[in-house]
C-alpha cells in the first residue's frame, strides 16, 4: 500500500473557476483541502509541513515502532529527563558506524604478530604473546577493533581460568592485561581504533615473589630425577644461578669445563644475558662449583677426546621434561603436562601413599643458587657480579635465606657414583681446632 504524503498545492479548474488543492495524510489515509487562492493554499501547506518536521507524520511509524519509541522515551526520562530520543539515537548510530569502520580482531592480531616478528622480538616472547592474545581474540569471535570496550576486557580478565579450570592468579591476569594493552596500542597507531580500551581496564597487582631455596635433599632429588637431556641446564641453573631464559639461549661453546685447568666457568655473553627496561645486558663469567661439574658432564653426553661440544644446551621441550623431574622429586607439575604418563604415574603414587606434593615456586633454581652461594662466600658484591644482579637485590632478597651449614651440604651434592673428597667432622669430645681428616667417600 502506498503511503500518503503531503503534496505541494496544485491548481484545479472546476466549472471555469480556478482553485488550489493541498493533499495530505490524516491517520495514515489520504485527505485533501481546497482553497480559493494560491496564497491560502501555500500557507496551509507550510503549516502542515512544519507539523511534520516537529511531530512527524501520523503514518510514518508502525504501531510497534510507535510503542517502542514510547518505551524508549520512558527509559530515558527515568534515567535523565534532559535527554532526548534523537540525541541518544544519534550517539548510538555514531558508535555503530565507528565499530563497523574497524577491522576484525583476528585480522588485526595477525598483522600485530607479523609486525612483532619483523621487529625481531624473541621467539619465546612472541610465542607467549600469541598464546595469550589468541585466547583473548577467540573470546570475541565477531568483534572488531572498535567494538571492544573496557568492560569487555575486564570481563575477560575476571573470568580467566587455568587449563585445569582453577582460578588463575592476579599475576597472570596482569600479564594478559599488559599484552592486550600493547595489542590495542598497535591498533590505535594503525587507525583501527580511536582509543585504547585496555588503558582503563582493572589493574591486577602480582603477588610479591617468594624467595625460597630448595633444601639439599630436594636439590638432589631434582637432579636424580632429571631426564638426561636437561640435566646440564638444570645443574647450571641450580648451582651457577644462570637464568632459565639465559640457559635456553646458551650454547655449549660458552661452557669451559673440559680442559685441564681448575678455572671452570660459563661465559654469558650480552646477547644471552637478561636485558631489563632500565639497563642493557652485560657480559659476565660465572664460576662452576666443583659439585656441578659431574652433573653437567653427564648432561653433555659422550664426546671424543679433544672434541668440543657445540650447539644449544637446552632442548625445545625443556618445560615438559622439567615437569617430569619435578613430579619425580615430589613437586607439583605445571598444568601443561597433565597428560604426561610419567607425571600421571607420580601423581597417582603420591595419592595412593597420601603424600602431598610440594608446590613449585617460579625461579626456585636461581633462588637456590644465589642463596647458597651467598651463605658460602658471605660476599654480596661478588655474588651480585656472578649472578648478574645488583648488590641491593642480593642483600634484600637472599641474605640469610639459608644457613652456612646447609650451604656446605648443598655444595656437596655429587652424583651417587662419583668419588670425592669430603671433610669428616671431629667426633664428639674432640677439640674443635683439630684439623679434620680428608677421606675418600662415595655418595
Amino acid at each position: 500500500m502506498k503511503i500518503a504524503k503531503l503534496n505541494k498545492p496544485r491548481p484545479s479548474i472546476s466549472f471555469g473557476r480556478e482553485t488550489w488543492i493541498v493533499r495530505f495524510p490524516v491517520d495514515g489515509k489520504p485527505d485533501s483541502q481546497t482553497f480559493e487562492t494560491k496564497a491560502d493554499a501555500f500557507d496551509f501547506y507550510e503549516r502542515k509541513k512544519a507539523e511534520e518536521e516537529w511531530y512527524g507524520r501520523a503514518d510514518a511509524l508502525k504501531n510497534e515502532d510507535r510503542a517502542d519509541a514510547i518505551r524508549a522515551i520512558k527509559i530515558l526520562h527515568d534515567y535523565d529527563d534532559t535527554l532526548t530520543l534523537t540525541e541518544v539515537v544519534k550517539e548510538a548510530v555514531a558508535r555503530y558506524k565507528a565499530e563497523k569502520s574497524g577491522i576484525p580482531l583476528a585480522k588485526a592480531l595477525q598483522e600485530f604478530k607479523d609486525q612483532r616478528k619483523e621487529a625481531g622480538v624473541k621467539d619465546t616472547y612472541l610465542s607467549c604473546v600469541k598464546s595469550r592474545l589468541n585466547r583473548f581474540v577467540q573470546a570475541f569471535p565477531k568483534a572488531s577493533t572498535r567494538s571492544i570496550s573496557t568492560g569487555d576486557i575486564d570481563a575477560f580478565l575476571k573470568g580467566l581460568k587455568n587449563r585445569d579450570d582453577s582460578e588463575t592468579s592476579d599475576g597472570n591476569k596482569a600479564v594478559y592485561r599488559r599484552d592486550i594493552r600493547t595489542f590495542f596500542s598497535y591498533c590505535e597507531a594503525q587507525g583501527y581504533t580511536d582509543k585504547n580500551p585496555a588503558h582503563r581496564a582493572t589493574i591486577y597487582t602480582p603477588e610479591t615473589p617468594k624467595y625460597e631455596a630448595l633444601t639439599p635433599e630436594q636439590s638432589r632429588a631434582i637432579l636424580e630425577g632429571c631426564p638426561v637431556d636437561i640435566l646440564a641446564g638444570v645443574a647450571m641453573e641450580m648451582f651457577c644461578g644462570i637464568r632459565v631464559e639465559e640457559v635456553k639461549r646458551l650454547r655449549w661453546e660458552a661452557v669451559h669445563i673440559t680442559d685441564d685447568t681448575d678455572d671452570k666457568f660459563i661465559t654469558v655473553d650480552s646477547n644471552v644475558a637478561k636485558k631489563t627496561k632500565k639497563t642493557t645486558s652485560h657480559r659476565r663469567t660465572v664460576p662452576i662449583p666443583d659439585c656441578a661439574v659431574p652433573w653437567i658432564l653427564r648432561g653433555m653426553g659422550d664426546i671424543k677426546e679433544g672434541e668440543v661440544k657445540t650447539g644449544e644446551i637446552m632442548p625445545p621441550n625443556y618445560r615438559y621434561q622439567l615437569d617430569i623431574a619435578r613430579a619425580r622429586a615430589g613437586f607439583t607439575a605445571s598444568v601443561r603436562t597433565t597428560n604426561s604418563p610419567i607425571v600421571k604415574a607420580c601423581k597417582a603414587e603420591a595419592k595412593a601413599t597420601k603424600r602431598k606434593l610440594t608446590p613449585w615456586i617460579d625461579n626456585i633454581f636461581r633462588h637456590t643458587a644465589i642463596s647458597y652461594t651467598l651463605a658460602k662466600n658471605s660476599n654480596i658484591h661478588e655474588t651480585a657480579t656472578n649472578m648478574g644482579n645488583s648488590p641491593g637485590i642480593i642483600k634484600s632478597n637472599y641474605l640469610k635465606l639459608v644457613k652456612p651449614k646447609d650451604a656446605e651440604a648443598f655444595f656437596a651434592i655429587y652424583p651417587a657414583d662419583v668419588p670425592r673428597e669430603v671433610n669428616v667432622p671431629a667426633s664428639e669430645g674432640e677439640e674443635d681446632d683439630i684439623e679434620p681428616a680428608i677421606v675418600e667417600k662415595t655418595v
